[in-house]
């Protein structure tokens, strides 16, 4: 569970809002019963969870 904490913790807050906007299309999908918003939902999810920093990672100070 430490992993866990460890690992969301490290996260900045562009990657919470790409895991956000993610969850927001999976349930617009499931809503409108537009499957094709699977694709840009997971690459939402894909962004989140691969694409660590785009810019300047070297920030020790995380308030998060």
């Amino acid at each position: 569970m430490k992993k866990w904490t460890a690992y969301f913790r490290s996260w900045t807050i562009i990657r919470y809002l790409r895991l956000a906007i993610g969850i927001l299309f999976l349930f617009e999908m499931f809503d409108s019963r537009l499957w094709a918003l699977g694709l840009v939902a997971g690459f939402f999810f894909f962004l989140a969870f691969f694409v660590g920093c785009s810019g300047n990672c070297s920030s020790k100070n995380r308030y998060f």
